[in-house]
């Protein structure tokens, strides 16, 4: 399904590591005694043991800045987000939840959307990387981008639960890590996705600014070709 551009719709999942909620526990100065206020509102005599992270307004969980980065299998190490077409028929958040759980083995229970893009976010597949068997007239991708906490133990990620496993190692790492480690052609589309939904996890750190920068120099293409035809789902 290619629209009359060219691009064919897509999802992208952003994973956000999430810790249960530490309750603040109140004790007792060990100096009170017997003259310690039982109602723990006298600010002299009790020490509040608390933690204090960033915390999801819906659920209390705290965030802790990390997101799931998943490896491609194809043996070139190459890493992106977990992504995914949108069949004829689908809304993207049909075709978010069938390939959260056909890429990386989640289900809707094991997470909770936190947010997503307000509009399409597009790029073009280098002509090199296109299939032969692609679509007429296909150009590339047009994505919405979801922002999703984790609520599921990390136990239940698994690769073989589609056609054909996509993905064969995970990690956590830091909000801002896959923009500079994805493969160049996606690279502007992280960057946007990343800064959009940054203030919806405040752990995230200061949105980086989009680069006004001319594209890349080439030099280093060579180097990635092995690594973009392993990401150009």
């Amino acid at each position: 399904m290619v629209d009359s551009d060219g691009f064919r719709p897509n999802v992208g999942i952003i994973i956000a590591e999430m810790l249960p909620a530490v309750e603040p526990q109140i004790t007792a100065h060990p100096d009170a005694g017997e003259h310690a206020d039982p109602s723990g509102s006298d600010d002299a005599h009790r020490d509040a043991n608390t933690q204090n992270p960033s915390a999801s307004a819906s659920s209390g969980s705290l965030a802790t800045g990390r997101v799931l980065w998943t490896r491609r299998v194809g043996g070139f190490d190459a890493w992106q987000f977990p992504q995914g077409g949108i069949h004829e028929g689908e809304t993207p958040e049909d075709a978010l939840f069938r390939e959260l759980h056909e890429e990386v083995g989640l289900r809707p229970e094991h997470v909770e959307i936190v947010g997503c893009t307000r509009g399409w976010l597009r790029y073009r597949l280098p002509r090199r990387l296109r299939r032969n068997d692609s679509s007429p007239g296909f150009v590339g991708q047009k994505q919405k981008w979801f922002l999703l906490s984790m609520r599921g133990s990390t136990d239940e990620i698994r690769f073989d639960c589609g056609d054909k496993a996509e993905f064969d190692g995970w990690q956590w790492v830091t909000y801002w890590h896959p923009v500079s480690k994805v493969v160049d052609f996606k690279r502007d589309v992280y960057r946007r996705a990343l800064y959009e939904l940054a203030p919806l996890l405040p752990v995230a750190g200061p949105a980086r600014k989009k680069s006004s920068a001319g594209p890349k120099r080439r030099r280093r293409g060579r180097q990635q070709g092995k690594r973009a035809r392993a990401e150009r789902g």
